[in-house]
């Protein structure tokens, strides 16, 4: 297979058009073969459910990577959106809670439970002491259990509109268990996440107030729609951030992580010794 015309990349793939409607996403060779394989699996059982995900082909391999082939979406990332319509902000946020929504619901495909990959990478952070860790998976256990679909990675850039139907892309940390969780991952990511360095500092400045906008307008909205309040969000907070310090982070986001989990300390040890 000639794979010659890239048309995208990002922090685990290459995306390829290889014509025919249809695209590859071909892995780094650093990515672990079964990475591809269980997101390949996931997207076939979503696919089959109904859910807002691209049609998934095949299982490749290319000069030692291997990659899925999926249909070819036409459209742009929500994000695309966000910056050509910077009016628009509260809208957006309120159509993002609309499709999360739709997403959180029950799932035949075999998924981990979101406390477990959760605890997993709590314990597999270097950058917390292990008496913060202890805190922090005693809590864990306390938090609400359930058994819905959890995206893991829900902001606008994995969102793609097309002409008549919207896309959710990069399914690999989809787990099963909390609405909420999920809702906290998608709160923290547009309240920390490190904007790329060679943006302008004005520009910067502008797209921190509008993710702000949309991450007001998307929990009111989500909040809204569902029987779970702002407590209900924030007790996820401290454990998926935690989590989140695993991944490839700028200094200042994770001591921003690690500034909102000394934060909710407090709250933590109150919770965990009135259960005990």
């Amino acid at each position: 297979m000639l794979l010659d015309n890239k048309i995208g990349q990002g922090k685990t793939a290459e995306i390829f058009d290889i014509g025919d409607n249809r695209v590859v996403k071909l892995f780094y060779k650093t990515i672990p073969l079964q990475w591809a394989e269980h997101e390949w699996q996931i997207n076939r059982t979503l696919c089959q459910e109904g859910f807002p995900v691209a049609k998934v082909y095949d299982l490749m391999e290319h000069e030692g990577r291997k990659g899925i082939i999926y249909e070819r979406i036409v459209g742009e990332p929500l994000l695309q959106r966000v910056v050509r319509n910077p009016w628009k902000v509260r809208r957006i946020g309120r159509m993002m809670a609309e499709l999360h929504l739709q997403i959180h619901r029950k799932t035949d495909c075999d998924l981990p439970l979101i406390k477990d990959d959760l605890s997993q990478r709590i314990l597999h952070t270097d950058l917390l002491d292990d008496d913060i860790k202890g805190l922090l998976l005693d809590f864990l256990r306390e938090l609400p259990s359930e058994s819905v679909l959890c995206h893991g990675d829900f902001h606008p850039d994995n969102i793609i509109l097309s002409k008549d139907k919207v896309f959710i892309i990069d399914w690999m940390t989809a787990t099963k268990g909390s609405s909420c969780a999920d809702v906290a991952r998608t709160a923290l990511l547009l309240n920390l996440a490190e904007l790329p360095a060679d943006i302008p500092a004005i520009l910067k400045v502008l797209m921190k107030f509008m993710r702000s906008q949309i991450r007001h307008a998307y929990m009111k909205r989500y909040i809204q729609l569902t029987d779970c309040s702002i407590t209900d969000i924030q007790q996820w907070e401290a454990p998926v951030a935690a989590a989140r310090l695993v991944e490839r982070l700028s200094i200042s986001e994770r001591q921003a992580i690690i500034r909102l989990i000394e934060r909710k300390r407090s709250y933590m040890e109150k919770i965990t010794a009135s259960k005990s």
